[in-house]
């Protein structure tokens, strides 16, 4: 499951220019996290991950994060990058879930232990400080909230190949209905939709409005293949 999400995220090429955009770039896979008793390892084969984004791309101050896989936690973020630290804000938990009991229980404990001081009034423990590392092929983001307990989450760092850019764009993200592709000088052969399972759920040729409507909430992947070659984002199912 982590190899497939892996390859998925190698064919994207990102760059890395100011300090908050490795946060923003990246799906964070949950490695490990500190609670008041011991240090909760996530096993190789549950997922679960953190993705940041800007909501208002043409905005430096609107950003959000969904946080989990199966039961996704969702809020408004303010970054000090003064201080290399966020806010978590307004916190949302939408009702139902993956039914994956596994990956549940390593979310809930996430959530209570280390993002809320207490979940039920949703009390968090801001702010979170944020740092990069990185080992071998892989980029790590370490989160710490008030209380000095860690969350440990990963990447696989991306080869310095050059890709031919493909000059496409989709659009909304978050979606809730059509996703839109955006392209100007290059034909769409064909566009498949990943879970962050590796799954694919769809699959459509020379498609550039998808009907999304049925997917569940979450983290997705689109591939789009071209006669220039293939491109992989991601969006978010609101």
């Amino acid at each position: 499951m982590k190899n497939f999400t892996s390859l998925l995220f190698c064919l994207v090429f990102i760059t890395m220019n100011a300090q908050v955009d490795p946060i923003l770039e990246y799906t964070w896979e949950l490695e490990e996290f500190e609670t008041a008793n011991s240090t909760i390892v996530v096993p190789d084969d549950i997922t679960t991950s953190v993705i940041f984004f800007a909501s208002d791309p043409s905005s430096n101050d609107n950003y959000e994060a969904y946080f989990g896989n199966c039961q996704i936690i969702d809020g408004l973020i303010s970054f000090n990058n003064g201080n290399q630290e966020f806010t978590f804000n307004q916190p949302g938990i939408p009702l139902g879930h993956c039914g994956n009991t596994e990956i549940l229980d390593v979310e809930f404990l996430l959530y209570e232990e280390f993002l809320f001081d207490n979940i039920d009034q949703q009390t968090l423990l801001n702010p979170y400080e944020y740092a990069f590392r990185t080992e071998g092929n892989f980029i790590y983001l370490d989160i710490t909230n008030s209380e000095g307990y860690v969350a440990t989450y990963s990447a696989p760092l991306l080869s310095n190949e050059s890709f031919e850019s493909l000059e496409l764009s989709i659009y909304p993200n978050p979606v809730t209905d059509q996703l839109h592709i955006e392209t100007t000088k290059i034909d769409i052969q064909q566009v498949e939709i990943f879970d962050l399972n590796g799954k694919r759920i769809l699959k459509l040729d020379h498609k550039q409005n998808i009907n999304v409507s049925h997917l569940a909430k979450g983290l997705y992947f689109l591939k789009i293949k071209t006669e220039n070659g293939s491109s992989v984002e991601k969006f978010i199912k609101a």
